[in-house]
C-alpha cells in the first residue's frame, strides 16, 4: 500500500486563457486607436500621441497576464501519510513548503465525483472543539489515473477521505 502520493496541479486551459487575454487586449488596443469622436459626431482616428500610450498599456496588460500565468505554472503536492506531512513544491523555489499534521490538525481528501484522478486537500485545525480551515489546496490536483484509486483507498484507510464532496470543492474546479 502506498504511503506517499505525488499530485500535480493541472493547467489544462492555460494556453487557452493566455490566447483569450491576448485577443481581448488586442481588440481593446484596436478600439483605443479608432475611438469615435462623440462630441462632434465625426468618426476620427486618434492621433499618434494617444495611440502609442494606448498600445503600450494594452501590451503591458497582456504581458502581465502572461507573466502571472507563468508564475503559477508548476506546482507539486506530496502527501506523506507515513510522516504525516504535506509538501508543496513550486517552480520558483527549490525548498518545499511543509505542513505537518499534528494531533490538532485533521486532513481531508476530496475526490471529484466525475474525474477520478482529480483531488482536493484541506488541512483543518481543531482547537477547543472549534474547527477552522488551516490551509486549503484547490481541487485541481491530479494523480496518474493508475494511482487515483490507490490514493482514494489509502485516504479511506487513514480516515481522511471525505465521501461527500462539498460545494466549495466543486466551485473551484
Amino acid at each position: 500500500m502506498i504511503q506517499c502520493v505525488t499530485l500535480k496541479k493541472s493547467f489544462r486551459l492555460l494556453p487557452l486563457r493566455i490566447l483569450a487575454c491576448t485577443i481581448f487586449f488586442a481588440l481593446g488596443t484596436y478600439y483605443a486607436i479608432t475611438v469615435e469622436d462623440v462630441v462632434s459626431g465625426n468618426s476620427l482616428t486618434v492621433d499618434a500621441s494617444l495611440a502609442r500610450p494606448a498600445i503600450i498599456v494594452m501590451l503591458l496588460l497582456t504581458a502581465g497576464v502572461i507573466v502571472y500565468a507563468i508564475i503559477n505554472l508548476e506546482h507539486t503536492l506530496i502527501l506523506n501519510f507515513e510522516n504525516r506531512e504535506i509538501h508543496i513544491y513550486n517552480w520558483r523555489s527549490p525548498l518545499p513548503k511543509v505542513y505537518r499534521m499534528t494531533s490538532n490538525n485533521k486532513l481531508c481528501v476530496y475526490r471529484h465525483p466525475n474525474k477520478q484522478d482529480q483531488f482536493g486537500v484541506e488541512l483543518l485545525s481543531v482547537e477547543d472543539e472549534e474547527v477552522y480551515l488551516y490551509s486549503s489546496f484547490a481541487c485541481n490536483w491530479l494523480v496518474p489515473k493508475s494511482q487515483g484509486e490507490q490514493l482514494w483507498q489509502v485516504a479511506k484507510s487513514q480516515g481522511v477521505a471525505v465521501e461527500e464532496t462539498p460545494e466549495s470543492f466543486l466551485d473551484g474546479c
